[in-house]
Protein backbone atom coordinates (compact mmCIF):
# COMPACT_ATOMS: atom_id res chain seq x y z
CA UNK A 1 0.00 0.00 0.00
CA UNK A 2 2.84 2.38 0.54
CA UNK A 3 4.89 1.84 -2.64
CA UNK A 4 1.25 2.18 -4.39
CA UNK A 5 -1.65 5.45 -5.05
CA UNK A 6 -0.94 8.01 -3.08
CA UNK A 7 2.01 6.89 -1.31
CA UNK A 8 -0.08 7.09 2.01
CA UNK A 9 -1.27 4.81 4.50
CA UNK A 10 -3.14 4.74 7.62
CA UNK A 11 -2.60 1.69 9.95
CA UNK A 12 -6.10 1.33 12.42
CA UNK A 13 -7.43 -0.58 15.05
CA UNK A 14 -8.21 -0.32 18.89
CA UNK A 15 -5.28 1.26 21.20
CA UNK A 16 -2.93 -0.87 22.44
CA UNK A 17 -1.80 -3.27 20.06
CA UNK A 18 1.25 -1.93 18.30
CA UNK A 19 0.53 0.07 15.74
CA UNK A 20 3.25 3.39 16.62
CA UNK A 21 5.51 0.30 16.73
CA UNK A 22 4.81 -1.59 13.04
CA UNK A 23 4.81 2.30 11.92
CA UNK A 24 8.82 2.43 12.98
CA UNK A 25 9.48 -1.13 11.99
CA UNK A 26 8.07 -0.09 8.40
CA UNK A 27 10.52 2.70 8.31
CA UNK A 28 13.17 0.41 9.42
CA UNK A 29 12.54 -2.17 6.72
CA UNK A 30 12.04 0.96 4.27
CA UNK A 31 15.21 3.00 5.10
CA UNK A 32 17.02 -0.39 4.73
CA UNK A 33 18.36 -0.37 8.23
CA UNK A 34 19.76 -3.29 9.96
CA UNK A 35 19.91 -4.59 13.30
CA UNK A 36 21.06 -7.97 14.95
CA UNK A 37 17.21 -10.24 15.47
CA UNK A 38 15.43 -7.10 15.23
CA UNK A 39 15.70 -5.84 18.50
CA UNK A 40 13.14 -2.91 19.11
CA UNK A 41 15.72 -0.80 21.00
CA UNK A 42 18.18 -0.89 18.50
CA UNK A 43 15.75 -0.53 15.66
CA UNK A 44 14.51 2.76 17.97
CA UNK A 45 18.48 3.97 18.73
CA UNK A 46 18.78 3.56 14.51
CA UNK A 47 15.61 5.44 13.50
CA UNK A 48 17.11 8.10 16.35
CA UNK A 49 20.12 8.44 14.58
CA UNK A 50 18.95 9.07 11.48
CA UNK A 51 16.02 11.19 12.43
CA UNK A 52 14.96 14.55 10.59
CA UNK A 53 16.41 16.77 9.52
CA UNK A 54 19.40 14.71 10.18
CA UNK A 55 19.53 12.62 6.33
CA UNK A 56 21.32 9.12 5.58
CA UNK A 57 22.19 7.22 2.72
CA UNK A 58 18.95 5.92 2.07
CA UNK A 59 16.48 8.72 3.44
CA UNK A 60 15.40 9.99 6.84
CA UNK A 61 12.30 9.61 8.77
CA UNK A 62 10.06 12.28 11.53
CA UNK A 63 7.06 11.71 13.65
CA UNK A 64 4.46 13.89 15.01
CA UNK A 65 1.54 13.20 16.87
CA UNK A 66 -1.61 15.02 15.86
CA UNK A 67 -3.98 16.74 18.46
CA UNK A 68 -7.14 18.62 19.14
CA UNK A 69 -5.11 22.05 18.90
CA UNK A 70 -2.86 20.70 16.03
CA UNK A 71 -3.16 23.62 12.91
CA UNK A 72 -2.42 24.52 9.39
CA UNK A 73 0.25 26.63 10.34
CA UNK A 74 1.78 23.84 12.53
CA UNK A 75 1.64 21.25 9.46
CA UNK A 76 2.38 23.63 6.51
CA UNK A 77 2.91 27.28 7.67
CA UNK A 78 1.32 30.88 8.15
CA UNK A 79 1.39 33.57 10.47
CA UNK A 80 2.20 32.86 14.02
CA UNK A 81 2.60 34.61 16.80
CA UNK A 82 5.89 34.92 18.89
CA UNK A 83 6.38 36.74 21.89
CA UNK A 84 9.55 38.58 22.78
CA UNK A 85 9.35 39.59 26.69
CA UNK A 86 6.71 41.64 26.86
CA UNK A 87 6.40 42.23 23.38
CA UNK A 88 4.06 40.25 20.77
CA UNK A 89 4.76 40.28 17.00
CA UNK A 90 3.95 38.07 14.12
CA UNK A 91 6.01 36.19 11.53
CA UNK A 92 6.04 33.55 8.94
CA UNK A 93 6.59 30.26 10.22
CA UNK A 94 7.32 26.87 8.43
CA UNK A 95 5.41 24.03 9.30
CA UNK A 96 6.84 20.60 9.78
CA UNK A 97 5.46 18.73 6.84
CA UNK A 98 6.67 21.94 4.55
CA UNK A 99 10.19 21.76 5.94
CA UNK A 100 10.16 17.46 5.17
CA UNK A 101 8.81 18.41 1.61
CA UNK A 102 11.31 21.12 0.91
CA UNK A 103 14.31 18.75 1.90
CA UNK A 104 13.02 15.70 0.18
CA UNK A 105 12.45 17.78 -3.34
CA UNK A 106 16.65 19.14 -3.10
CA UNK A 107 18.60 17.33 -5.80
CA UNK A 108 20.89 15.56 -3.62
CA UNK A 109 18.27 13.58 -1.87
CA UNK A 110 15.47 13.04 -5.06
CA UNK A 111 16.23 9.63 -4.58
CA UNK A 112 16.21 9.19 -1.46
CA UNK A 113 12.40 8.11 1.05
CA UNK A 114 11.58 10.85 3.50
CA UNK A 115 8.80 8.85 5.77
CA UNK A 116 6.17 11.04 7.90
CA UNK A 117 4.77 8.99 10.84
CA UNK A 118 2.06 11.00 11.79
CA UNK A 119 0.56 9.51 15.16
CA UNK A 120 -3.36 9.55 16.33
CA UNK A 121 -3.78 11.17 12.70
CA UNK A 122 -7.78 10.88 13.63
CA UNK A 123 -7.25 13.70 16.94
CA UNK A 124 -6.70 16.52 14.77
CA UNK A 125 -9.49 18.63 12.38
CA UNK A 126 -7.81 16.98 9.30
CA UNK A 127 -9.65 19.18 6.75
CA UNK A 128 -8.12 21.96 8.45
CA UNK A 129 -5.11 20.68 9.05
CA UNK A 130 -4.05 19.10 5.49
CA UNK A 131 -5.81 22.10 3.67
CA UNK A 132 -3.75 22.12 -0.05
CA UNK A 133 -2.32 18.69 0.99
CA UNK A 134 -5.98 17.08 -0.63
CA UNK A 135 -4.75 18.40 -4.09
CA UNK A 136 -1.43 17.90 -3.60
CA UNK A 137 -1.51 14.45 -2.35
CA UNK A 138 -3.21 13.15 -4.52
CA UNK A 139 -1.16 14.81 -7.59
CA UNK A 140 2.37 14.39 -6.99
CA UNK A 141 4.51 16.74 -8.56
CA UNK A 142 1.85 19.37 -9.23
CA UNK A 143 2.67 22.79 -7.65
CA UNK A 144 -0.18 24.62 -5.83
CA UNK A 145 -0.43 27.74 -3.61
CA UNK A 146 -0.47 28.11 -0.40
CA UNK A 147 -0.84 31.27 1.96
CA UNK A 148 1.38 33.84 2.60
CA UNK A 149 4.28 31.60 0.71
CA UNK A 150 5.66 33.01 -2.59
CA UNK A 151 6.96 30.18 -3.57
CA UNK A 152 4.46 27.06 -4.92
CA UNK A 153 3.99 23.89 -2.48
CA UNK A 154 4.91 20.18 -4.06
CA UNK A 155 4.71 16.88 -2.29
CA UNK A 156 7.51 15.06 -4.15
CA UNK A 157 7.34 12.14 -4.77
CA UNK A 158 10.05 9.96 -2.55
CA UNK A 159 7.68 11.06 0.58
CA UNK A 160 5.82 8.87 2.26
CA UNK A 161 3.54 9.00 4.95
CA UNK A 162 2.53 6.50 7.42
CA UNK A 163 -0.61 7.89 9.96
CA UNK A 164 -1.73 5.45 13.31
CA UNK A 165 -5.57 5.90 13.98
CA UNK A 166 -7.53 4.29 17.18
CA UNK A 167 -10.76 3.06 15.86
CA UNK A 168 -12.40 3.43 18.60
CA UNK A 169 -12.63 6.83 19.50
CA UNK A 170 -13.30 7.70 16.18
CA UNK A 171 -14.47 5.13 13.13
CA UNK A 172 -13.59 5.49 9.55
CA UNK A 173 -16.92 7.24 8.83
CA UNK A 174 -15.69 10.29 10.66
CA UNK A 175 -13.20 11.40 7.64
CA UNK A 176 -14.65 12.72 4.57
CA UNK A 177 -14.70 11.03 1.86
CA UNK A 178 -12.30 12.91 -0.52
CA UNK A 179 -9.84 12.54 2.29
CA UNK A 180 -10.32 8.57 2.94
CA UNK A 181 -10.15 7.85 -1.01
CA UNK A 182 -6.31 9.44 -0.48
CA UNK A 183 -4.93 7.05 1.53
CA UNK A 184 -4.50 2.97 2.10
CA UNK A 185 -6.00 1.67 5.14
CA UNK A 186 -4.55 -1.56 7.01
CA UNK A 187 -6.05 -2.88 9.87
CA UNK A 188 -4.42 -4.31 12.86
CA UNK A 189 -5.99 -6.63 15.35
CA UNK A 190 -4.57 -7.99 18.44
CA UNK A 191 -2.19 -10.86 18.17
CA UNK A 192 -3.03 -13.19 20.69
CA UNK A 193 0.19 -15.18 19.64
CA UNK A 194 2.31 -13.04 21.49
CA UNK A 195 0.33 -14.18 24.76
CA UNK A 196 1.73 -17.37 24.46
CA UNK A 197 4.67 -16.42 23.87
CA UNK A 198 5.53 -14.15 26.69
CA UNK A 199 3.69 -17.12 29.30
CA UNK A 200 5.59 -20.01 27.73
CA UNK A 201 8.78 -19.53 30.47
CA UNK A 202 6.03 -20.14 33.11
CA UNK A 203 5.13 -23.15 34.57
CA UNK A 204 1.29 -23.06 33.25
CA UNK A 205 -0.77 -26.22 32.43
CA UNK A 206 -0.81 -26.01 28.37
CA UNK A 207 -4.67 -26.72 28.86
CA UNK A 208 -4.99 -23.46 31.17
CA UNK A 209 -2.92 -21.52 28.85
CA UNK A 210 -4.97 -22.37 25.70
CA UNK A 211 -8.16 -21.64 27.95
CA UNK A 212 -6.79 -18.43 28.54
CA UNK A 213 -6.36 -17.39 25.17
CA UNK A 214 -9.73 -18.60 24.03
CA UNK A 215 -10.83 -16.21 26.47
CA UNK A 216 -8.92 -12.93 25.72
CA UNK A 217 -10.30 -13.98 21.86
CA UNK A 218 -13.91 -14.19 22.62
CA UNK A 219 -13.24 -10.71 25.06
CA UNK A 220 -12.25 -9.19 21.89
CA UNK A 221 -14.56 -10.68 19.15
CA UNK A 222 -17.22 -9.15 21.71
CA UNK A 223 -15.41 -5.83 21.79
CA UNK A 224 -15.08 -5.56 17.80
CA UNK A 225 -18.85 -6.47 17.35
Amino acid sequence: LLETGNKAVILYGPPGIGKTFQAKNIVFQELGLSCENGNQKEIDRLLEDNKFPKIGKTGTWALVQFHPNYTYEDFIGGISPKLSGSDLSYQLKVGLFKKFCDEAKKNDNKEKKFIMIIDEINRADLSSVFGELMYALEYRGESVSIPNFNEPFVIPSNVYLIGTMNSIDKSLVTFDLALRRRFGFFKLMPQLKAIEDMLSEYNIEENNLSKFIERCTEINNSISN
